[in-house]
């Protein structure tokens, strides 16, 4: 969900126009948010504790930028406003920003799992020949 909401409308105005994280000038920020996402789901798949603390690292890195959109948005409309203009958020935040929660949880939950998950007890030793 982190990397749909990239491609989904960050903002839109009132003639029809809209921004998405793949619009040429926001791109870069797309690109970023792109990478976090693969990269936070790439560490989730070997199921080792060390990779899902990297998947939060992620997650949380995604969410911060996500909010720092948002707030941009919000700032955003309200010049509109002013300006006698119509600017709205897109619903590709929102989604981007779910997705970068479900995404912390998701590492939790796994991390959590791995840490319960006892280690294999060691093979036992082979018998003895019998003796002659």
């Amino acid at each position: 969900m982190v990397i749909l909401g990239v491609v989904l409308p960050w903002m839109s105005d009132d003639i029809g126009n809209s921004i998405s994280g793949l619009t040429a000038g926001v791109s870069v920020l797309g690109m970023i948010m792109i990478l976090f996402g693969v990269l936070g789901l790439v560490m989730l798949i070997p199921g080792k504790r060390g990779l899902a603390i990297g998947s939060i690292v992620f997650g949380v890195l995604a969410l911060l930028l996500y909010l720092a959109l948002l707030g941009l948005s919000s700032l955003l409309t309200s010049l509109a406003t002013l300006a006698g203009g119509s600017v709205s958020t897109g619903f590709g935040l929102y989604i981007g920003f779910i997705g970068s929660i479900l995404l912390i949880v998701g590492a939790i939950v796994s991390r959590s799992q791995l840490k319960n998950v006892a280690p294999a007890p060691p093979a036992a030793a082979p018998p003895a020949p019998p003796q002659a």
